[in-house]
């Protein structure tokens, strides 16, 4: 969990923004809120400060702090996806990362073989893969999804591509949702375990195009498969899966 979400104050406006509750416009008055946590108007400030660093409230002199509206927030802040997919528009918020992911991904595998990334990273994403197998078999989701988390992250790593480093958090929010929300099955597929076997294979022969088809794969199935579960409509699903069956011929 990202640091500043442990903090109670931002924790909670920053979720009652995020989902609704406190609508663009709403001032956010610091006593009011410093009485309801039961802390300090500093830490209040301080709160805010995190708040407004992540495009959410704005302070305003003679209007105090208002909340903005949701065009002006980050929307790769990790803390700013975990809050949105709790509230009402947790299906176009996902929906739109894994458009992201899907651009991003199958060309960080690709460039990981191009790069000729070190031993380490291949030898990182072959251990994962095989833990994600360990844990995904025996129905421990949580462990999973860690794994899963940490397989993505050195992907991203070792494309030694500087701005997809820094969707590593978003990234992580976003899978990390997948189970917070209940989208996981329960038991995760063989055909899920083996391509994350197949990217890091790839990559360990600097097989480019493989690593490319099996990244881009993995993806648009997880992405299929948690718009489905989150009530997408039948025409965005059917052509997410179109393109799957089309790259698998």
């Amino acid at each position: 969990m990202p640091e500043s979400r442990q903090h109670p104050v931002v924790a909670d406006l920053g979720l009652r923004i995020a989902t609704g509750e406190l609508v663009a416009g709403s001032r956010v008055v610091p006593e009011e809120v410093a009485e309801q946590h039961g802390v300090s108007r500093s830490v209040v400030r301080e709160a805010l400060r995190v708040l407004e660093a992540k495009g959410l409230v704005q302070p305003r002199q003679r209007v105090g702090t208002r909340v903005l509206a949701s065009d002006r927030w980050d929307a790769l802040d990790a803390d700013v996806i975990g809050w949105r997919v709790q509230g009402p528009e947790r299906l176009a918020v996902v929906s739109d990362l894994e458009e992201l992911r899907a651009a991003v991904e199958p060309r960080a595998a690709r460039l990981c073989c191009e790069n000729d990334g070190g031993t380490a990273d291949v030898a990182e994403l072959s251990l994962l893969a095989t833990t994600m197998r360990r844990l995904g078999s025996r129905g421990d989701l949580g462990g999973f999804t860690a794994a899963d988390v940490a397989f993505h992250a050195r992907l991203l790593h070792a494309s030694g591509n500087a701005a997809f480093v820094r969707l590593e958090g978003t990234f992580a929010a976003l899978l990390r949702a997948r189970e917070e929300l209940g989208t996981l099955p329960h038991q995760i597929s063989e055909d899920v375990l083996a391509l994350h076997e197949e990217v890091a294979e790839a990559i360990a022969v600097r097989d480019a195009d493989r690593a490319e088809r099996a990244a881009r794969e993995l993806v648009d199935g997880a992405r299929s498969e948690v718009l489905t579960q989150l009530g997408a409509p039948a025409g965005a699903i059917g052509r997410v899966l179109r393109g799957l069956r089309n790259r698998r011929r």
